[in-house]
């Protein structure tokens, strides 16, 4: 993890993989960052953004059809994950809610014939993958699923990353502690609020009560802060959660 410019660069994880992470994505919204690991065990895993709470998602020693994960991304409500498998040739998504596992459906297609799928995205109700057998890029109207060249006669395309302006048109639907996005643009476009550090709320306008649950101890009193509280100390006792005697 680093800054924009390339400073304070920072390793949030260094051991567990059992080749090499291929691929990633940060949800905003869980403030969780994704990976695919390929070799010989391959997994997808989740951790918070700063690398803690590692949890994985899927393991090739227990879960069937999952062998080369590369590519990986988030539906526009980060509730849906997509992945490629190169071996497997598919494009499968894991629901986060209810780690329901499902394959997409794909339809008809003038261009390709038995897909090959390496990197992905999701822009809004289509799904784009690179195919390095076929050197192009393909996109999926999600959910019919007809696939459709998008560009062709490229060098081994690998990963794809899509750049758009998702902000809400004609002004700010959040409070001043969130930021508005859209959700979908058809049949009807939706929005929602990706809230900052602190905040919760359709519209991001609730303070999180951090004194809940209340970890002053020996008497002490909690008060609430921005993603942050204080304890207050009774007579003989100090420290952030005022567990040490004085």
């Amino acid at each position: 993890m680093a800054n924009l410019d390339g400073t304070s660069k920072t390793d949030l994880l260094t051991s567990g993989f059992n080749s090499y992470p291929n691929a990633i994505v940060y949800s905003s919204f869980r403030r969780k960052i994704f990976w695919t690991d390929k070799g010989q065990y391959p997994k997808i895993e989740m951790a918070n953004a700063d690398g803690t709470e590692r949890v994985t998602l899927l393991d090739g020693d227990v879960d069937s059809n999952f062998t080369d994960p590369t590519g990986i991304c988030l539906g526009p409500t980060e509730q849906l994950l997509y992945w490629t498998d190169t071996t497997e040739n598919t494009i499968e998504v894991l629901n986060l809610d209810d780690r329901q596992r499902f394959s997409t459906t794909i339809g008809n297609s003038t261009y390709v014939h038995d897909i090959h799928p390496f990197g992905i995205a999701r822009y809004f109700e289509d799904i784009y993958f690179s195919d390095i057998r076929f050197d192009g890029v393909y996109v999926i109207d999600f959910p019919a699923g007809n696939v459709a060249l998008a560009s062709m006669k490229l060098p081994i395309p690998a990963e794809i990353h899509i750049y758009a302006d998702t902000s809400c048109p004609g002004g700010n639907f959040c409070a001043s502690t969130g930021t508005c996005v859209i959700n979908q643009r058809q049949p009807d476009a939706t929005f929602r609020c990706i809230c900052d550090e602190g905040y919760n709320g359709k519209h991001c306008d609730l303070n999180i009560d951090d004194c809940v649950p209340d970890l002053c101890m020996n008497g002490g009193t909690c008060t609430d802060g921005i993603n942050s509280f204080t304890c207050d100390c009774v007579a003989g006792y100090t420290n952030n959660i005022c567990s040490e005697k004085y």
